[in-house]
Order: structure tokens, then sequence, then C-alpha cells
């Protein structure tokens, strides 16, 4: 993983320019566990990394961070841990954003190829129809399926239904 406190974040780029809030924002998603804070970290973490569906090379620099954290997270597992990754690869397979810098290729395919790993270790928590939904889009963007995953990704209660009763 590109480390935290190095340099090139500064020349990463996110929705709104530089990068160099990112790692900052980064600690603060693995060290604070007050759920108001949290979700305002997340809001800026979607914000700049996923604006609109398009991806920047920050983003792929913070995917293997948040799979990181999910890694050492204990219940209760935010869906954000599943679902940026998933966005972004998603993003990324659809072209909505610049192509991974060589120097951080390795890390993100490698933070991706153990999505299936990670899904594992939080199998046990109690989850919710969100979660379940980004963990398997997640899986699925993993595995470059990108219009499972887009699908996983937008399903919600209402398309479910509609599913389910064969409604059209």
């Amino acid at each position: 993983m590109l480390p935290l406190g190095d340099p090139r974040w500064h020349d990463l780029e996110h929705a709104f320019g530089s990068a160099a809030d990112t790692p900052g924002l980064l600690e603060d998603l693995a060290s604070i566990k007050d759920s108001s804070a949290r979700a305002k970290i997340w809001e800026k973490l979607w914000t700049t990394l996923c604006h609109q569906d398009d991806v920047f090379t920050a983003s792929y620099a913070a995917v293997p961070h948040i799979l990181h954290i999910a890694v050492e997270t204990r219940e209760p597992v935010d869906w954000g841990l599943f679902g940026l990754p998933a966005a972004i690869e998603i993003g990324r397979l659809r072209g909505t954003g610049p192509p991974i810098p060589a120097f951080l290729r390795p890390d993100y395919e490698r933070a991706l190829s153990d999505a299936g790993r990670l899904i594992g270790l939080h199998w046990h928590s109690s989850w919710d129809r969100i979660l379940l939904r980004v963990a398997f889009g997640l899986a699925a963007a993993a595995k470059g399926d990108v219009d499972l995953a887009d699908a996983l990704m937008n399903l919600d209660d209402h398309y479910i239904a509609k599913i389910v009763s064969g409604d059209d």
C-alpha cells in the first residue's frame, strides 16, 4: 500500500484536486469509532473518491487502505468498507476514471483479489440487506462482472419487491 505519509499523495487527484487530504481521512476512518464522526468521514471519502460515479488516481490508492481497515474492523462493519471499493472498481471497469498508475496497480489488484477472504472474515457478523448487497457487489466487481456488481450496488427494497412479485 502507498504509505499514508508518502508525498506522492499530493500528486494523486480526487474529485476536487490534490488528494493531499485523503491520507488523513483514511487515518481517521481507521481510528475514530464515533458513528456520527465516521459518517462525516465516509461522506467526504465518497464525495472525493467516487464523485458521481467518477473515480480518480487517489481512489485506486485508497482501496487497499479501506480494505485493510475492513480486515481490522470488528463488529459492526460499516457498509462503506465493502461499498466504496466496489463502487471504485465499477467506475474503473466502466472507464469513468483514469488508468491505474503503474506504482499503485499491484497493491490495488492484490487488495481486490482478496475480497472473497475479506467478506468471509465478516461472514459471522449480523448483516442487513445493504451490507449483503455491497459485499456481493464487491465480490462481483472484484471478479470483473461490472453489470452484476452495478446491479447489486443499486438494488433497493423496491426493486427486490418487484422482482419477487414478478411485476414489470
